[in-house]
């Protein structure tokens, strides 16, 4: 065998090993797209957790209730230089039993656009319109109670909530 034969099939081994390769990382990324499209978790040691709704939805009132504070006085902040006390809820069962109806889970973002292919490999499956009841004392002293509005938050395959919207 002469020199450039044995060159030519090191080149050849190279390159099949390459297109080998190229094959594997085009089948992990399919895999995991789609893994995490049909709604399953891509971290480490979370990859076989899929979340239900009842499970994500409760990871958006936790960190609702986390920032209660700051979400609530978003509400009712209308006229600024007024003092309010925000009434915070105990935990989440005395959330639900005050707001039964409150979270609604959407399969579309801002203003109603579905969520794309993109954002469902991305762990996004849907955001929850959480309406409850804020409750405060204003600047006076009176209790006060409103609903809230516009509070969004998305919750990704691995539990993790965002505020707002796509």
């Amino acid at each position: 065998m002469n020199t450039s034969n044995i060159i030519k099939k090191i080149f050849k081994t190279i390159a099949l090993i390459f297109l080998i390769l190229v094959c594997f990382v085009i089948i992990e990324i399919v895999y995991s797209g789609t893994h995490t499209y049909l709604g399953y978790c891509w971290e480490e040691g979370k990859e076989d957790v899929r979340y239900t709704i009842e499970e994500k939805r409760n990871f958006a009132v936790e960190h609702y209730l986390e920032g209660q504070s700051y979400y609530d006085l978003r509400q009712i902040s209308e006229n600024k230089g007024e003092q309010y006390k925000v009434i915070k809820y105990k935990d989440i069962n005395d959330f639900y039993e005050i707001n039964p109806n409150c979270c609604e889970l959407k399969a579309s973002g801002h203003e109603g656009m579905p969520f794309g292919f993109w954002e469902r490999v991305d762990g996004v499956h849907g955001i929850y319109d959480i309406k409850n009841t804020v409750r405060y004392y204003d600047d006076q002293g009176v209790y006060k109670e409103v609903t809230s509005k516009d509070n969004f938050f998305v919750v990704n395959n691995c539990g993790e909530v965002g505020y707002g919207f796509f």
